[in-house]
């Protein structure tokens, strides 16, 4: 299973944050995870657009530097997958 993601604008400020999974899973609960050095994390429920695809909009693009990103997805069967994603 793949995870695509989607920002935009992609600048300091809010953001929309799209992610597709491949084969349209159904997915209970999907999770993103935002972890900047030194110590700053930020972790929000995206919602459903269907036909695989999640969204978080917000201000998660808060300063420069390097911010790294985890998907955490959840099926309907309890299983729960992490996807991490970097540059």
């Amino acid at each position: 299973m793949r995870a695509t993601v989607g920002i935009t604008p992609l600048k300091m400020g809010t953001n929309d944050i799209s992610i597709w999974f491949d084969n349209h899973p159904d997915f209970k609960q999907v999770r993103v995870k935002f972890t900047m050095p030194p110590d700053w994390v930020a972790e929000d429920n995206a919602f459903s657009l269907g036909n695989g695809e999640y969204r978080l909009t917000g201000n998660f693009l808060h300063a420069a530097g390097v911010i790294q990103m985890e998907v955490n997805a959840t099926t309907t069967q309890g299983e729960k997958i992490t996807f991490p994603l970097s540059n």
